[in-house]
């Protein structure tokens, strides 16, 4: 049961992974302007705290 559990917990993890990149890649891609008026910077995109 634990091998089924560790391939379902790395698969749950990579799949968490890329949807962390996603949102990432569409909060960079928002106007800084737009970014700092719902109190997003640089660093909180980095730190992925988004999921």
């Amino acid at each position: 049961m634990s091998l089924l559990r560790n391939f379902g917990n790395r698969i749950i993890e990579a799949r968490q992974r890329q949807a962390r990149a996603q949102v990432n890649a569409i909060l960079r891609s928002w106007d800084p302007e737009l970014r700092k008026q719902v109190g997003l910077n640089e660093d909180h995109i980095n730190s992925s705290v988004y999921l």
